[in-house]
């Protein structure tokens, strides 16, 4: 991680925006916003201002760095941990913008009686690459 010369911000990753105005939608700890790396590319931006939520974030940041390449994870891009005389600490952290969720696949009106076969097995081998890649 990278500490400015005030000692008041941590960077560590790559560089991005948080856009304030498009909030996209509330994690169990954390805010989350839309937001751009600095090469461009859109992603989620996860916001925590408390200490117990901030504590959780940093485990997850720290379980995503771990997970670094593994398919079908979202990928850790950068965080900064802002430490403010009067505000107190906020964290964010930026990850790739995911596409969808199976929970939202599984609310969708054409998959109320479930999903077919070949895509609860696609589900299914990708948990296993997971597992296999994180127990290694």
């Amino acid at each position: 991680m990278n500490q400015s010369s005030s000692d008041s911000t941590i960077k560590d990753g790559e560089e991005y925006t948080v856009y304030n105005d498009e909030k996209i939608g509330r994690g169990a700890y954390s805010e989350v916003y839309k937001g751009r790396t600095k090469a461009g590319r859109l992603c989620a931006i996860k916001v925590a201002r408390k200490k117990s939520d901030i504590d959780s974030m940093m485990t997850e940041i720290e379980i995503l760095k771990n997970l670094k390449g593994v398919p079908n994870i979202v990928q850790y891009i950068g965080s900064v941990v802002k430490k403010s005389n009067g505000n107190g600490i906020i964290v964010t952290f930026a990850m790739e913008l995911a596409l969808g969720s199976l929970e939202n696949l599984m609310r969708q009106p054409e998959n109320a009686k479930g999903l077919r076969e070949n895509e609860i097995c696609d589900f299914i081998m990708d948990c296993c690459k997971l597992l296999r890649f994180a127990f290694r």
